[in-house]
C-alpha cells in the first residue's frame, strides 16, 4: 500500500506562486528571459494600478459635478452629489497613502502646486513636463514589496542572472525570493555570491516544483536550438589539480574588511556621507582608482563644487573629466547654472561610453551644498536627474556616487525608496562622533549602535576612524589608505614637504598672518565666548549675531564656522553645529 504524500502548498500560497510567470521555466534554466517577464508583469500592473485610480476620480468627480449643477432638479441629485464627492475623497486618500504624493487631479502626479504654477508659463510648463519621470510614478503604485522587486529587477537584471545562474535546479525560485528579501531589508543590497551560495547548501531542492515539465521544458530547447558542439577533454591524470568551478568560503563575523576593494567589486549608486574632515574625499580617490583598474574602460567624471587646491590629487589620475569652481564664492543663480552645464556635458559623455559598450561613474562632491543650492531657487533639475540616475542609469551603465555631510539627502532626490537603492558609506572620527546620534533616525546605517563601541572601533583604527558599509550591514575599524592628495586634514600639514605648493604652505604658516583668524571669524568667536556658549547651532545663532549691525546668512555662517574648525578652535558636531574646543572654554574660564 502506498503512503499518501501530503501536498506542502496551501490555498492561499498557490495563489501567490500562480501570480508568478511559470516557475518551472526559472528552473529549466530560462533565467533572463523569466526575470524580464516579471518586470514586465510589475509594469503592467503597475499600469492598471494607475488606471483604476484615475477612473475612480474622473467618475466620482464627474458625479460629484453633475449631482451639485443638478441639485435643483431632483432631491436625489444632492444624495447623489454627496456619494460621489465622498467616494473622490475617498480615492485621493488612498492615492495619497500609496503613493504619498497629493494629487487631486485624475492624470496629473507629483506636486499639485507646482503643477498649477508651471502651467502659467509655457517654458516653465515645458520643463515641467520635461522632468517627469514616468517609470518612477508608475512604480509608486505598486504594493510596497512589489515596489522593492521592480527596482530590484530594473536596476540589477544582469546581477540576478549572474547569481540564479550559479543556483542549481530546484533551488532558483526560492534562490530568487530570498534575494529579493535581502534586497528590501538591506536597503538595496544584496549578499555575496559565497553567502548566498553557504545559505543555499542548507536548503533542500522544492518539492512545490513539477519536475516533469522542467524535463520537458529543457528537452525542447534541445532539441529547437542547435548549439555548436563542445569537445570536453577530461584529464584524469591532473584530477587533483583541477580547481573547483565555485570555493564557499565560510561566513564569519568580521570587524576588519578590504574596503576599497569590497566597496568596487560592482560599480554601484553610493552615497557616502561624513562631515568636513572625516576622510570621504580620501576614501573616494582610492576607490575610484580600484574601479578604474577593475573595470576595464569605466570613465568618471568628477563633479568638484569646492575647488580646493589642497584636494586636487584626489581627483588627478582618477577623474577622466572634471568640473571644478568655487561655488562658495558664486551666487545660488550661478551655481545652479553652472551645475546644468556641467550635468549637460555629463550626459552627452555617459551616451557615448553607452554606445561604445562602456561604464561611467559620477561623483558628485559636496553633494549638501549642492542640494541646498537648488532647494534655495526653488529648482528641481537636481533631484530629477539624481532620481532618474539612480532608478534607470544602471540598465545603460550610468552610476552616481554622491558624497555628503550627513545622510538627510532630500534635497538631492535620495528619499525613501530611492535612498533604499545607494550602498551607503559612512565615515566617523573621534571628533565628530557625537553626530550620529542624528543619522540614526535616517533608518540608513542598521542597527543602532552605541557611542562606546564605535569609540572601541575608532581606538583600533590606525587613522582613528571607523565606518559603517552598507553592503554588509556592519561598522568596522577604518584602514588606513593612500592619501592621494599629499595633505594630511588631521595635521594640516603637507605630506610631501619637497612639493612647491608644501613649501608655500610652510612659508604661509609661520608668517605672522598663518594664525590670524578674518574679522568675522574673531568677532564670532569672541561673541561665543562672552555669551558662554560652547555649542553653536548655525540657525540659533544667525538672529543674535552682528558685525556692525549686519547680520549674515546661512552660507556665510557655515564658512566662518568652518574657520573655526580649520584652526582647530573648534569641531563639527554635525552639518549646522560646532563645538568649541576645551583649550578655548578653558582660556574663556581662566579669563573669567
Amino acid at each position: 500500500m502506498e503512503t499518501s504524500i501530503p501536498i506542502l502548498t496551501t490555498q492561499e500560497t498557490a495563489k501567490i506562486r500562480q501570480d508568478y510567470p511559470s516557475i518551472e521555466h526559472l528552473e529549466a534554466g530560462n533565467i533572463a528571459s523569466w526575470l524580464i517577464e516579471r518586470q514586465d508583469q510589475l509594469l503592467i500592473r503597475a499600469k492598471g494600478e494607475r488606471a483604476g485610480m484615475n477612473l475612480a476620480k474622473v467618475i466620482t468627480l464627474a458625479g460629484a459635478t453633475v449631482g451639485a449643477v443638478c441639485y435643483a432638479t431632483s432631491p436625489l441629485a444632492t444624495i447623489g452629489a454627496a456619494i460621489a464627492g465622498l467616494g473622490y475623497v475617498w480615492s485621493v486618500v488612498q492615492d495619497i497613502t500609496d503613493n504619498h504624493q497629493f494629487a487631486p487631479l485624475p492624470f496629473i502626479r507629483g506636486d499639485f502646486l507646482e503643477f498649477l504654477s508651471a502651467m502659467g508659463d509655457s517654458e516653465e510648463r515645458a520643463k515641467y513636463f520635461a522632468r517627469k519621470n514616468e517609470l518612477v510614478d508608475l512604480m509608486m503604485h505598486l504594493e510596497p514589496l512589489e515596489k522593492h522587486e521592480f527596482v530590484m529587477l530594473n536596476t540589477y537584471l544582469h546581477t540576478l542572472t549572474e547569481y540564479l545562474t550559479q543556483v542549481e535546479q530546484g533551488k532558483r525560485f526560492y534562490a530568487y525570493r530570498w534575494l529579493s528579501g535581502c534586497f528590501s531589508k538591506f536597503k538595496g543590497q544584496f549578499p555575496s555570491k559565497e553567502e548566498l551560495g553557504q545559505h543555499l547548501a542548507r536548503v533542500e531542492v522544492s518539492p512545490q516544483i513539477n519536475y516533469q515539465i522542467v524535463s520537458a521544458i529543457a528537452e525542447t530547447q534541445k532539441q529547437s536550438i542547435t548549439l555548436p558542439q563542445v569537445q570536453i577533454i577530461t584529464h584524469k591524470d591532473n584530477a587533483d589539480n583541477i580547481a573547483p568551478k565555485t570555493k564557499f568560503n565560510s561566513y564569519q563575523p568580521q570587524r576588519e574588511l578590504n574596503l576599497v576593494e569590497s566597496f568596487t567589486d560592482h560599480i554601484t549608486n553610493s552615497l557616502i556621507i561624513g562631515l568636513p574632515g572625516s576622510g570621504k574625499g580620501l576614501f573616494t580617490s582610492n576607490a575610484g582608482r580600484a574601479a578604474k583598474r577593475k573595470h576595464e574602460g569605466l570613465i568618471i567624471v568628477g563633479f568638484d563644487p569646492k575647488n580646493d587646491s589642497k584636494e586636487t590629487g584626489y581627483f588627478e589620475g582618477m577623474c577622466d573629466h572634471l568640473f571644478r569652481a568655487d561655488t562658495t564664492e558664486m551666487e545660488v543663480g550661478e551655481v545652479v547654472e553652472w551645475f546644468k552645464d556641467c550635468y549637460s556635458k555629463f550626459r552627452n559623455i555617459a551616451r557615448e561610453q553607452t554606445r561604445n559598450g562602456g561604464r561611467t561613474l559620477a561623483i558628485l562632491d559636496e553633494g549638501t551644498q549642492i542640494g541646498n543650492k537648488f532647494v534655495s531657487a526653488k529648482d528641481t533639475f537636481l533631484k530629477d536627474q539624481m532620481v532618474s540616475l539612480t532608478s534607470c542609469g544602471d540598465s545603460k551603465g550610468w552610476n552616481v556616487w554622491a558624497i555628503a555631510q550627513a545622510p538627510h539627502v532630500g534635497n538631492l532626490g535620495f528619499a525613501g525608496d530611492i535612498r533604499s537603492q545607494l550602498t551607503v558609506l559612512a565615515i566617523l572620527n573621534q571628533t565628530n562622533i557625537g553626530a550620529i546620534n542624528n543619522w540614526w533616525k535616517t533608518g540608513v546605517l542598521g542597527d543602532k549602535q552605541s557611542d562606546d563601541y564605535l569609540k572601541k572601533l575608532i581606538a583600533q583604527s590606525e587613522v582613528g576612524r571607523c565606518f559603517y558599509f552598507g553592503k554588509t550591514n556592519n561598522w568596522y575599524s577604518m584602514p588606513k589608505l593612500h592619501n592621494y592628495s599629499g595633505y594630511d586634514r588631521d595635521s594640516r600639514k603637507f605630506i610631501d614637504t619637497n612639493t612647491a605648493i608644501a613649501k608655500l604652505e610652510g612659508l604661509y604658516n609661520h608668517s605672522p598672518i598663518a594664525t590670524k583668524l578674518s574679522v568675522d571669524a574673531e568677532s564670532l568667536l569672541g561673541y561665543l565666548q562672552r555669551t558662554g556658549r560652547y555649542k553653536a547651532v548655525i540657525q540659533e545663532i544667525q538672529p543674535n549675531f552682528k558685525v556692525k549691525g549686519d547680520r549674515f546668512s546661512s552660507e556665510d555662517l557655515k564658512q566662518l564656522f568652518n574657520e573655526l574648525v580649520e584652526n582647530s578652535l573648534a569641531v563639527w558636531l554635525d552639518a549646522n553645529t560646532i563645538e568649541i574646543t576645551q583649550n578655548q572654554t578653558d582660556g574663556q574660564n581662566r579669563q573669567k
